[in-house]
């Protein structure tokens, strides 16, 4: 069920960005944390929670309701970046949120 759910979650993301501009390459520093991400393709993907005890929020910001609390390596659907949070879809609990960026790696942890 959940591999379904990740499936069709990355199958809608890739119908909703088929045929839009590239603005820039996804790059990674030699700590696996993302420097720059293209935006428009190559998302949403699958990336993994590095961190212990990292929350997941409502909205991309610190005071926002805690809707949970991520494990070390639990892999989520990254969908898209805005400044210094991911929205990712938590595949786990069914809900979609927010992560601090620095806590997303796209290569097993």
């Amino acid at each position: 069920m959940k591999k379904q759910l990740l499936i069709l979650s990355l199958v809608i993301g890739m119908i909703l960005t088929f045929n839009t501009a590239t603005y820039a390459k996804t790059t990674v520093n030699v700590d696996n944390q993302i420097e720059s991400v293209n935006l428009q393709s190559g998302l949403p993907a699958p990336g993994y929670i590095r961190g212990v005890n990292v929350l997941f929020k409502s909205s991309a910001n610190t005071s926002s309701a805690t809707l949970g609390v991520f494990e070390f390596g639990e892999e989520v659907v990254v969908n898209y970046f805005a400044g210094n949070w991911a929205s990712v879809y938590r595949i786990e609990t069914g809900q979609y949120g927010y992560v601090n960026r620095r806590y997303i790696s796209f290569g097993a942890v």
